[in-house]
């Protein structure tokens, strides 16, 4: 079995994968909102990362899939799942070994995407 054939898996992974794509113009324009902006209102640099997925490529994913299949990972953790696409392939790893994922994220938009996603 390979959960990442399942048809709501890939179309969730293949979503995230498309709008982690738009990190690029994300990040120009938040670095020009902050130009903009006096240094004493600079925001937390955690919030400053809200918007932005992180992510791992589809390459990257496909290996975190096969090394928690390869090892029969019974339980997986993970910390920082931001949007979930990293997520997306442990936990179908988890699925097809039978064992179970634990993700962390700290940042409240990002908790409410992971719940939407899950």
């Amino acid at each position: 079995m390979n959960s990442l054939n399942d048809p709501q898996i890939s179309a969730r992974i293949s979503y995230l994968h498309k709008q982690a794509k738009g990190d690029e113009q994300r990040w120009q324009a938040r670095k020009a909102a902050q130009e903009s902006q006096p240094k004493s209102s600079e925001p937390d640099p955690l919030i400053r990362l809200g918007e932005f997925y992180i992510p791992v490529s589809e390459d990257e994913g496909h290996l975190l899939y096969m090394l928690a299949r390869a090892r029969n990972a019974q339980l997986i953790v993970e910390f920082g799942a931001s949007f979930g696409i990293s997520t997306l392939y442990l936990a179908a790893a988890a699925r097809d070994s039978g064992g179970k994922l634990i993700t962390t994220e700290v940042h409240p938009e990002k908790c409410a995407a992971l719940r939407d996603s899950f």
